[in-house]
């Protein structure tokens, strides 16, 4: 489970946001 106070959060979730443009493209 990723938590908001890990490290990589913030590129997890740039990288989730990347993907879910790219499948609704």
């Amino acid at each position: 489970q990723y938590t908001t106070h890990e490290p990589d959060f913030p590129a997890l979730a740039k990288l989730a946001e990347q993907i879910s443009q790219e499948v609704t493209s």
